[in-house]
């Protein structure tokens, strides 16, 4: 990646970046930072950049003309291979050139990014000190042909690949996924403002967008350039020594980092974890996951509940987390563990790749044989995910239920039926590594069941489990998937999540077999793997902040994609 920095201050900026994994990176060819003064492409006799603001005011403001001046030359540079800016190479350009086309006319004598200077000095590749662009040989007034144009200007602007940035605080907020989309552009130019501010028609010309790093302002925008550099530069392949090292830091997940530890094991009386001292990578990667959310709730609350329950990815109509649902004693369910779902018949790579990110290595797929055969899960031709397939009924049993009884019955006949199948899917779902999806067809009534015992288990208040329950028929109406399937009237009652079908079931666990827990503990559910799914499901109140125990919450509102 190549990185064209526009500023006031080069100086500034050249010794902060080129030093630890940066400045190995530049060195290495990894990336490409260059320094360009917007001083030197000012027209006026004194190289002025700055004027008095129309209309009055505090301050001064950043002049248009030496800052698109300069964003041209940025644009139109050589890179590190000899290619040229596409703006520039749809010019006309051919081979190297010393100048842009309208800059030669003008009588400018841009300096190419390697020059005659770095060569006789040794450099191969990335020069260390910053390369500051010649003075104009001839100033450019701005009734040139380069100044009058705005419609050459668009054409010009179509045409460059380098995605051009401005550090203002009136931006979006710099994330980590953010950073991530950056890394994957080949030319960046960060724009750095300074004075009071830059002249709105220059924003309007060079920028794409703009990104601050925080709700304050600073004296210009070299450090949150410096900022966004390093943020986005360490994503990119190569530049640190492990690849996936930043896979595993703050925010990468939409968690904080779970703590580290290295030697000597006992300090002081402080012993490291003595899961990270056993060898069991599994025990670890689960304990690591298992401490990145209970930091991330305690001191970081926010950033789970930006969170978005509801996950469109691979078509899903009916994808939820059962994570952020307020449990016993100030408790609240974890995110990211257990997944609801209905089939997922198509999943594309990037949607695969998103799941894996946010920790998926499980599906358990409730229906039977035959209906997996007819609708088959596109889960099961992923290679890093642990497939399932438990049938709670076979599917005779069902469609007879389906045509002689009300349909709340069919809820009874799940749970009595096949109690012990239900038992082997919670046992799964106790040894599983990572987060784990549960899905049947429409990912409403085998699911709803296996959820509902799910969150009782947890200590959810019967009000949320009833809600999370009702919200699949929300979701569908909104996909109008009613229509598309070719559902008839007297089947639509089966897709629709009533409130009084999941009370009956509710009612039924407590009234025969005393709860969930014993429900499943007769299930063949054994006591271990019952404490081991509340561990993982059920994150203690942050001392600091507790939450108030069975604070009903209202239906997930549907949104927001992953």
């Amino acid at each position: 990646m190549r990185i064209d920095v526009l500023t006031l201050f080069p100086d500034m900026m050249a010794p902060a970046l080129g030093g630890s994994v940066i400045g190995r990176a530049a060195q290495n060819g990894v990336i490409d930072i260059r320094y360009v003064n917007i001083r030197d492409y000012s027209a006026d006799k004194h190289s002025k950049v700055d004027d008095y603001p129309y209309g009055g005011g505090g301050g001064m403001v950043m002049t248009i003309q030496p800052l698109y001046d300069a964003w041209r030359a940025a644009v139109d540079a050589v890179d590190a291979v000899g290619t040229v800016g596409t703006a520039g190479a749809a010019a006309g350009y051919a081979g190297v050139p010393p100048a842009s086309v309208d800059g030669a006319a003008a009588g400018y004598a841009c300096v190419s990014p390697t020059s005659v200077d770095d060569a006789a000095a040794g450099y191969a590749g990335v020069p260390p000190a910053p390369v500051v662009p010649a003075a104009p040989t001839a100033p450019v007034a701005p009734g040139c042909a380069k100044h009058t144009d705005s419609h050459c200007h668009a054409a010009y602007k179509s045409g460059c690949e380098a995605r051009t940035i401005y550090m203002s605080p009136q931006g979006i907020p710099l994330t980590q996924k953010k950073a991530l989309e950056l890394s994957r552009e080949r030319r960046l130019i960060i724009v750095c403002g300074h004075y009071e501010g830059v002249d709105e028609r220059a924003l309007e010309l060079v920028a794409d967008e703009e990104i601050s790093i925080g709700d304050y302002v600073l004296t210009g925008g070299e450090i949150p350039a410096m900022a966004l550099i390093d943020c986005v530069a360490r994503l990119i392949p190569g530049v640190l020594s492990a690849e996936e090292a930043h896979m595993s830091e703050s925010h990468y997940h939409g968690l904080l980092e779970y703590p580290q530890y290295t030697r000597p094991a006992n300090f002081m009386g402080m012993e490291a974890p003595k899961v990270l001292l056993s060898g069991n990578h599994a025990d670890i990667e689960q304990w690591r996951r298992d401490v990145s959310i209970a930091r991330t709730q305690r001191k970081r609350l926010d950033m789970l509940e930006a969170i978005p329950r509801r996950l469109t990815v691979g078509g899903a109509c009916n994808m939820r987390d059962l994570g952020g649902y307020p449990a016993a004693n100030g408790a609240v369910t974890r995110w990211r563990t257990f997944i609801r779902s209905d089939v997922v018949r198509d999943l594309p790579g990037c949607d695969a790749e998103a799941l894996r990110d946010i920790g998926l290595t499980t599906v358990i797929d409730l229906r039977s044989e035959t209906e997996a055969g007819r609708a088959p899960s596109a889960f099961g031709r992923v290679d890093w995910i642990d497939c399932h397939q438990v049938s709670i009924l076979p599917e005779p049993v069902i469609d007879r239920s389906m045509q002689d009884a009300p349909f709340k019955e069919l809820y009874i006949l799940f749970a009595d039926r096949g109690r012990k199948k239900l038992g082997a899917v919670f046992s799964i779902m106790a040894k599983s590594r990572g987060m784990c999806l549960i899905h049947c067809f429409a990912g409403k009534d085998r699911t709803g069941i296996v959820a509902a015992l799910l969150l009782l288990l947890a200590g959810v208040a019967e009000d949320d489990v009833i809600a999370d329950y009702e919200v699949s028929a929300t979701y569908y109406r909104r996909q109008a998937v009613l229509l598309k399937s070719g559902v008839n009237a007297a089947s639509q009652s089966h897709i629709l999540s009533d409130r009084e079908t999941i009370v009956y079931f509710i009612r039924h666990i407590e009234n025969r077999y005393g709860g969930a827990e014993k429900y499943l503990l007769g299930a063949g559910v054994g006591a271990g793997d019952i404490e081991a799914l509340r561990g993982r499901f059920v994150a203690p109140a942050p001392v600091s902040a507790p939450v108030p125990a069975h604070a009903p919450v209202s239906a997930p509102a549907p949104a927001e994609c992953l």
